[in-house]
């Protein structure tokens, strides 16, 4: 599995649109920082033709402590979901 930094984004979209590698990695930043503020106040992002970023809850349930296979109450939280649009989903088949 590769791994890809925002630097080597930044340097992909510095050299495809004439900008320098520092303004692209701003823009880039600000961009993560625009969905995380976002979906951080539970609203969603849909970014056409790739994808919708969304929070669900996940409800309180009983579960098992793995060390001691203890039963346990796992708490409610909140959790992030991607759900790719389908023009990247035909992109990775």
């Amino acid at each position: 599995m590769a791994v890809v930094s925002n630097d080597q984004i930044a340097a992909y979209i510095a050299a495809t649109n004439g900008i320098s590698r520092a303004a692209a990695l701003r823009i880039i930043e600000d961009t993560f920082d625009f969905i995380r503020d976002t979906v951080g106040r539970g609203e969603t992002v849909h970014i056409k033709e790739f994808g919708k970023f969304s929070t669900t809850v996940r409800s309180e349930r009983q579960g098992r402590n793995p060390k001691t296979n203890e039963p346990m109450i796992i708490p409610a939280t909140t959790v992030v979901k991607f759900k790719p649009m389908s023009a990247l989903r035909s992109e990775v088949k």
